[in-house]
């Protein structure tokens, strides 16, 4: 066999190699932009694909928030996230709580919307901590209805005066 054949061989077999080896995870939430005051705990439900061809063992989840999100508390239990569920190929975790979040009171950053990431790490077996997937959710802060009495009565009052 000449040398170029013998390479071709050889990238083919890794490609094939790394294309076994990969995950086609696909998150879907139910709902992944959902609103809360502080306090609140919010949850995230959804379903978990895999369409490729092999089993693949769920082992963590990795929450990222933007910066302006450092001030929430993740409250990422084992009884929320898939750890060491199997979804076989082809198949689906059907409808699951992924995780929870607490908005932290009282919250000191502006009540506006934060962007995260959820991604799902795992693999083949499970040892594997591969990236197998991610996706996008939103959180929108809003001050408690009580907050808004105070600031309402003197908008009123100033405006009586004037």
């Amino acid at each position: 066999m000449n040398r170029k054949r013998r390479l071709f061989f050889v990238f083919a077999g890794m490609a094939m190699s790394v294309a076994a080896a990969r995950a086609d995870i696909n998150i879907t939430f139910d709902n992944p932009a959902q609103t809360g005051v502080p306090g609140s705990t919010l949850q995230f439900f959804g379903t978990i694909n895999n369409t490729g061809p092999y089993t693949i063992f769920l082992v963590g989840v990795f929450l990222d928030f933007d910066l302006r999100g450092r001030d929430f508390t993740p409250s990422v239990g084992s009884s929320f996230y898939p750890e060491g569920i199997a979804v076989a190929g082809g198949g689906s975790t059907g409808d699951i709580e992924l995780f929870d979040e607490t908005v932290r009171n009282p919250f000191p950053d502006a009540f506006t919307t934060y962007n995260g990431t959820y991604t799902l790490l795992g693999g083949r077996d499970l040892d594997a901590e591969q990236l197998l997937g991610s996706a996008n959710f939103s959180v929108t802060v809003t001050p408690e209805p009580r907050m808004w009495a105070p600031v309402l009565l003197l908008g009123g009052l100033t405006a009586i005066a004037a």
